[in-house]
């Protein structure tokens, strides 16, 4: 097995656990390191979650877990159509959405 397909593999085996186990409801989950240190929120804080209730096509559920998570999956798609093969550009775009993301996420409480 190659390395694409042993990450495929990786994939679908996280598939399979963030769609059988709700991290809100076990320990063993990740947690995130930088909300656990200030109470701050990073961007993607929630996101597991988010795809646990997504998985379960719970959409608003999931989208109230993080909201940036969407626009993300939406961004990368158009993002890969769009350039097709240099994403320099959108990943420091992205970078820079994100951190303004961040910031805005802990001012308005989201």
């Amino acid at each position: 097995m190659g390395a694409r397909g042993l990450l495929l593999l990786l994939f679908v085996i996280a598939i399979a656990v963030y769609y059988a186990v709700n991290p809100e409801g076990v320990w063993w989950f990740p947690k995130c390191g930088l909300y656990q240190l200030t109470g701050l929120k990073c961007p993607i804080c929630g996101a597991q979650r988010a795809a646990h209730q997504f998985l379960h096509g719970n959409f608003l559920s999931a989208f109230h877990y993080n909201y940036f998570l969407p626009f993300s999956a939406v961004y990368w798609l158009v993002a890969l159509v769009i350039t097709r093969k240099d994403l320099t550009r959108a990943f420091y775009l992205y970078c820079l959405l994100a951190f303004l993301w961040a910031i805005l996420r802990n001012i308005i409480g989201l």
